[in-house]
């Protein structure tokens, strides 16, 4: 069996098998960008780390089951039923000599194991968590400042802005290279001013330094702007961001590669067409010439 989530090959890249928020959707107008709920593939040093665990962890299962028994690494943002919905039809964990560690943040009163357990009880699947007959370990997160090393890969967390308990991840290699996945944050919460306004007002950034200071200098951003501005200004307190808040995020992080993630069911292909155009023209008025992608289904970037 190789080791956790490694495999032989040295390239490293993001593949995004699940990119869209909220709920699964399906139809001619959603084809290009797809509708699978999110699960991110991170690859580095051959090393293999998953985030996430919506419909889009199915795909990547049949792919992983062809490679044989594995130890593989799922690192869960939140429990929030978009993101685990996946997790059931996961094909690695029920094929014997496969290791599957799972981490996420720490909710009060309830651990990891008791909210993975409820989700596969016979009322709701056929197939019971203690039934599945690869070995499971859960692991919940509950301190900052730990950075849990797969194989030669560290990955560290934070807290983010969501109504419950969640977590951004980055995954950084023994060369420095770096990807951070920051979905279901609602960076600068009920914020609607200009983007350009928010460097003068430390008091709106205070609340959010541990975040800032997390993403800083990132080669790969992978994070949502779900909403518009026009549509955040209905949906604050929500746990998503408004476009122009993750743009200067981008600006004050320095970083240089976005790929935009969770897009919104509502939000089809010509939608999210004109949202990259104006995503890119604010950036241009922010002065801040970072690379931004729309993420797809079954899209791979280089890291």
């Amino acid at each position: 069996m190789s080791a956790a989530g490694q495999v032989g090959n040295s390239q490293a890249y993001c593949r995004l098998w699940g990119t869209r928020g909220s709920i699964p959707i399906s139809g001619q107008q959603f084809v290009r960008h797809g509708g699978n709920t999110p699960c991110i593939e991170v690859f580095m040093d051959g090393h293999r780390v998953i985030i996430d665990a919506g419909t889009g962890i199915y795909p990547l299962g049949q792919d992983l089951v062809k490679r044989g028994p594995a130890k593989h690494a799922l690192f869960i943002s939140h429990t929030h039923w978009d993101h685990i919905q996946g997790f059931p039809f996961f094909t690695p964990i029920y094929v014997p000599g496969n290791e599957v560690d799972i981490y996420g943040p720490a909710e009060a009163g309830s651990d990891l194991i008791d909210r993975f357990a409820d989700m596969m009880k016979h009322e709701f699947f056929p197939v019971a968590l203690k039934e599945v007959t690869a070995a499971l370990r859960f692991h919940d997160l509950d301190d900052q400042s730990a950075t849990i090393p797969i194989g030669p890969l560290a990955v560290s967390w934070v807290a983010t802005d969501h109504p419950c308990a969640s977590a951004g991840f980055r995954v950084t290699g023994p060369s420095g290279k770096s990807v951070a996945y920051l979905s279901d944050n609602e960076f600068l919460k009920g914020y609607l001013g200009m983007p350009q306004d928010v460097p003068l007002r430390p008091d709106l950034l205070e609340p959010y330094s541990r975040i800032l200071k997390f993403i800083e200098n990132v080669d790969v951003l992978i994070a949502e702007a779900q909403y518009t501005d026009e549509e955040y200004s209905g949906r604050i307190g929500w746990g998503h961001s408004s476009l122009s808040s993750l743009c200067l995020l981008c600006k004050l992080c320095n970083v240089k590669k976005w790929i935009v993630v969770h897009h919104d069911p509502l939000h089809d292909d010509a939608f999210l067409d004109q949202k990259l155009v104006h995503t890119k023209q604010i950036l241009r008025g922010l002065d801040w010439d970072a690379e931004v992608i729309h993420a797809a289904d079954g899209m791979s970037v280089p890291v």
